[in-house]
């Protein structure tokens, strides 16, 4: 029996949702129902988006001004694109759904959307087949936007990219009674960052991959105000906030003792401005072999010198900075890996060494309250 459904909508909010949803939303894929953007209409004017990977599943909500009945369906995500040449206005749909004669399962959709000077053809297909990931159900906590904002992007870009270690291409939740840690590295370097306003009490830590990581980082990104709940399970995650929920599967696996790592008695150390060292260290790459970027530090009691080489010695530089260390140490390291940590370092940085084969330890001369960031780098061998 065929079915058809007439909604009035937000321009500007249904494009806003749209755009939330389709980051989880693939543009090839085996089961083609998951390029599509489920649609779920209720007989209480309330219309839920969802888009996902099957790995990675992004859902919200937003009100209609019309709507005569309910019905579940597909979107292609050409919608988008033509919701953003619209100026803001109410936009009509009319979605019809006819069964297939020979399979009841199967039906054909078509969806017509109306605007002030015109309208569209929007290719839709019929959502039997669309699975929803299941909600999760097991411990809770909640933690401030901000904070959670702030955890990922200290950690997010030290992840690494062996598909045979998938626990180290993901961040790391360790949940305690009285804090949070958000840790991540490649093995040559390392962000631990422990948050002491956030408490986790009863939960268990789970490991968070990278691309569920990014598709939350960018959903966040400019909220602020709002509390994020966040429940876990055995096998998948889920983070709460205003109409949004997003679920992703977990990184299975043990993540390694992070804290066995860092040493704890590097008493050599420096203090030095982030930026101008990474500028510093931005000219001394221009010359350095680039399959290295080894960087040669000579640190003295008044000021340090930072050189560098190509492989043949056919090039090199160096260049003197205005900061010394407590004890005098040479030792070296990657050029690239030290500008990668120096960014999420507002202000001066501490750089603190025990020896020339021991992991150097880099941290904000001044954390931001009730946090803590800590950041390990290998060094290289110098010739």
């Amino acid at each position: 029996m065929e079915e058809k459904i007439i909604f009035k909508v937000s321009k500007n909010k249904l494009l806003h949702h749209l755009q939330r949803v389709s980051k989880a939303v693939l543009d090839k894929s085996t089961l083609p129902v998951y390029t599509y953007i489920l649609f779920e209409l209720g007989s209480n004017k309330t219309l839920q988006l969802t888009g996902t990977t099957t790995e990675i599943q992004i859902e919200t909500s937003l009100e209609v001004v019309e709507v005569d009945s309910s019905l579940r369906f597909c979107v292609d995500k050409s919608i988008i694109n033509i919701l953003k040449t619209l100026p803001e206005q109410p936009v009509d749909f009319e979605v019809t759904r006819v069964p297939d004669p020979a399979d009841s399962k199967n039906a054909s959709v078509t969806i017509a959307l109306s605007h002030s000077t015109g309208n569209a053809i929007i290719p839709g297909m019929d959502a039997t087949y669309f699975e929803k990931m299941k909600a999760v159900t097991g411990q809770s906590f909640k933690m401030p936007i901000e904070s959670l904002r702030r955890g990922l992007s200290m950690t997010k870009k030290f992840t690494g990219t062996d598909a045979l270690k998938p626990a180290l291409t993901a961040v790391f939740f360790d949940l305690k009674e009285d804090h949070i840690v958000f840790v991540s590295t490649n093995g040559a370097y390392m962000s631990r960052f422990k948050d002491n306003s956030v408490k986790c009490p009863e939960c268990k830590s789970f490991i968070f991959g990278l691309s569920a990581v990014n598709i939350t980082s960018s959903l966040i990104e400019g909220i602020s105000g709002v509390e994020v709940e966040i429940i876990s399970s055995e096998s998948n995650v889920s983070f709460s906030f205003l109409e949004i929920i997003v679920t992703s599967r977990l990184v299975e696996g043990r993540y390694p003792n992070y804290n066995s790592v860092f040493p704890p008695n590097n008493q050599i150390e420096m203090n030095v401005d982030s930026k101008y060292l990474s500028s510093v260290l931005n000219r001394l790459l221009t010359v350095a072999n680039p399959l290295v970027g080894l960087i040669k530090l000579e640190s003295g009691m008044i000021d340090s010198t930072l050189s560098t080489a190509d492989e043949f010695s056919t090039k090199a530089a160096k260049e003197s900075i205005d900061s010394g260390s407590n004890i005098e140490i040479t030792i070296g390291f990657s050029g690239p890996q030290m500008i990668d940590i120096l960014s999420v370092i507002n202000g001066n940085a501490i750089l603190a060494f025990s020896a020339p084969e021991r992991p150097i330890l880099i941290k904000p001369e001044k954390d931001e309250e009730e946090c803590e960031l800590t950041l390990l780098s290998m060094p290289l061998m110098l010739k």
